[in-house]
């Protein structure tokens, strides 16, 4: 196991507003998934000026190139936090999760267009704060590895078809400049 801080937990649910904020140096140590409800997050991400919406997933990576972070007044969000290794540790499956590490290190922001898929992001989210809450449990450490893979493949459902017409459209336009190539 990788050396984990006693006083940090693995694991942190968050009711985000322009008054409370993220906690200092979360973006060092924890992966953030964040539902926005209302209002926006702007911010720098690798220079990038982005901004997440109401009805919009965020994710970022530990250790993220990001800066400069204003909440609008009316910003609420529901974040939850992953200590870094014990997300990576508990990945499941190698081919999605190249695509989906590729694609979120690229897109940080994902539109949830109906009202399922915005309550399977926020149940995930209770689910496994709440599997983590739960010490008493007898098999607490493989219960708890076991929900964070679930929690893992319920967002990668989640936000599957994102990936694959991302994945689409950037391999239909480097066959059509191959195309144009070998017609010049």
């Amino acid at each position: 196991m990788k050396e984990q801080v006693k006083n940090r937990p693995r694991i942190v649910l968050l009711e985000l507003s322009q008054e409370t904020g993220f906690p200092i140096d979360f973006s060092t140590h924890y992966h953030t998934h964040l539902f926005c409800h209302h209002g926006t997050i702007c911010f720098l991400f690798k220079s990038a000026e982005m901004q997440c919406k109401g009805n919009e997933f965020l994710f970022w990576f530990a250790e993220s190139q990001l800066e400069s972070l204003v909440f609008s007044q009316e910003f609420k969000a529901t974040a939850l936090l992953v200590e870094k290794h014990f997300l990576y540790d508990n990945v499941p499956d190698q081919s999605w999760s190249i695509d989906s590490i590729l694609h979120s290190r690229q897109y940080p922001i994902k539109k949830l267009n109906d009202k399922q898929d915005r309550k399977r992001v926020l149940s995930n989210f209770k689910w496994l704060y709440n599997r983590f809450q739960y010490k008493e449990h007898r098999f607490y450490e493989e219960v708890l590895k076991m929900q964070m893979r679930l929690f893992i493949l319920e967002m990668w459902h989640t936000f599957a078809n994102e990936y694959e017409r991302r994945k689409r459209t950037v391999q239909s336009g480097s066959l059509y400049e191959r195309f144009v190539h070998l017609v010049q």
